[in-house]
């Protein structure tokens, strides 16, 4: 069999992607889940059986559901949560991920997130759909959506499914904000947004057909969906999946994971590759192989400069290297990835004065210097995105040596805000977080004397406003 010329394929949607790549690699790994995050007696999918439960799943949604429509996805950490997010793009829906419910705090924030959203279905699997109706009765609007258990689809529906009418402007999902100081808020993500922020990511991170992927981020927020699950997709390759609980409960398992599958690529916030410099023991670091490690991203919350160099003197032993843990600059309004560090580059670490720091000025000095802060630079945007440092007073570029707003522009730039274009267009509140540029425009997010670093696994630190420049694009403007 001939093998297919990739050099020149282009997907302008996740469905063209996927799609290419199940004719590509009919039967190579394309996803597996382990169910208590041990390896062994994973339950796994090739790409060409993934597409077909995807193309079943949505012949059955084609009939229950017009294009455009939003639906929630409810659905534990596992296969069923991916099939049923390409099973909305393939049918021209637009997915809502969210957790399963749980309790009456977070059901009234589905209810909130399916209201603004204007859900009409919810898709999720046989279990929780058995386990969730009948205690529903606290959100009914919920509980009076069509409910859809997606694993009971027979695969024969496959050959029902139509071809959506879509393009790279047509929207794939919304990534809900937190509602904790106010209701919900849907970012408006498209197809384009998403295949310009994975081929980024992809292309400054060395992630290709040839990479393993493995995650345990939850795959309801978009570090956890774009670069664990959306990513593989794109470049057709394998991806290992564990539930969160499962590296909490023994983050022994996410490095074995890692060593047993010979996994390249994948990504935690701060506090994972510190709890396992801390917690991991000798014994159990002697078990490990992770010399085929080339990349894990370091992102989600703050990342410290402490953190980056215990995990490389716990594990360099292992096969660790001193560039394998990268960090990047993101949030669920620029798609995923603002900017991110380039992990054959070594010179993102940045000593600077901390009383000069205090004061909005950024003055470099020796790390061995008093009163020195040290900082982790998020990288640098994509060569078709800018990224500038803008005083919030005056809004003209920031000179040399100061720190202010960061500004965001890029084809990864999310659409706005779900029918909120008040909140889309006008600046969000103030929390004092401020940003410089540094060594050839490498982005440092600054705030509370702590270099920043956030995708969407918490609420956002900044504001968001969008600015419009030129039909139809946007930027958005992260408030200080």
């Amino acid at each position: 069999m001939t093998t297919p010329d990739t050099t020149s394929f282009v997907p302008e949607t996740l469905v063209d992607a996927l799609r290419y790549r199940a004719r590509q690699f009919p039967h190579k790994l394309a996803y597996a889940f382990l169910p208590n995050g041990e390896v062994g007696g994973e339950i796994a999918v090739s790409f060409a059986e993934f597409e077909e439960r995807v193309r079943a799943t949505s012949a059955h949604l084609q009939g229950i559901a017009e294009p455009g429509a939003r639906v929630l996805l409810l659905y534990p950490q596992g296969l069923d949560y991916a099939i049923a997010f390409f099973s909305c793009l393939y049918a021209g829906l637009v997915g809502v991920p969210v957790f399963p419910p749980r309790g009456k705090s977070t059901d009234l924030r589905i209810q909130a997130i399916a209201d603004d959203a204007e859900a009409n279905a919810v898709l999720t699997t046989k279990h929780v759909l058995e386990k969730s109706v009948a205690r529903l009765d606290h959100v009914p609007q919920l509980a009076e959506l069509t409910w859809v258990a997606t694993d009971t689809i027979d695969l024969a529906r496959a050959a029902a499914w139509r071809e959506p009418e879509i393009d790279s402007s047509t929207l794939a999902f919304f990534q809900y904000t937190s509602g904790s100081t106010g209701s919900p808020k849907g970012v408006m993500v498209s197809h384009g947004n998403l295949i310009h922020n994975i081929a980024y990511s992809s292309a400054i991170w060395g992630y290709d057909s040839d990479s393993i992927m493995a995650t345990w981020l939850p795959i309801f927020h978009d570090m956890g969906l774009i670069f664990g699950i959306l990513k593989s997709a794109y470049n057709g390759s394998s991806c290992y999946i564990m539930a969160p609980t499962a590296f909490v409960q023994n983050p022994y398992r996410w490095l074995r994971a890692i060593s047993h599958y010979r996994v390249t690529h994948t990504a935690a916030p701060d506090f994972a590759y510190e709890v396992c410099a801390l917690k991991i023991s000798a014994e159990q670091r002697a078990t490990l192989d992770l010399s085929c490690w080339q990349m894990g991203l370091n992102g989600a919350e703050p990342v410290r400069v402490a953190t980056m160099r215990a995990f490389y003197e716990a594990f360099k032993d292992c096969g660790v290297r001193s560039s394998t843990v990268c960090q990047g600059y993101g949030l669920a309004e620029g798609t995923l990835l603002v900017a991110g560090a380039d992990r054959h580059r070594s010179d993102f670490f940045l000593h600077v004065d901390g009383a000069a720091l205090e004061r909005n000025r950024v003055e470099v000095v020796a790390a061995e210097s008093a009163d020195t802060r040290s900082l982790v630079s998020s990288g640098f945007p994509a060569a078709d995105s800018s990224v500038e440092i803008v005083d919030p007073v005056t809004l003209k570029r920031c000179e040399s040596g100061q720190i202010g707003e960061v500004w965001a522009a890029g084809p990864s730039v999310a659409r706005g805000y779900w029918q909120r274009p008040e909140v889309t267009l006008e600046a969000l509140s103030a929390h004092g977080r401020f940003g410089f540029c540094a060594r050839g425009r490498a982005l440092y997010y600054w705030s509370h004397q702590r270099c920043h670093h956030y995708s969407r696994q918490q609420p956002l630190p900044a504001g968001y406003r969008i600015q419009r420049r030129t039909e139809p694009r946007f930027t958005a403007v992260l408030r200080p």
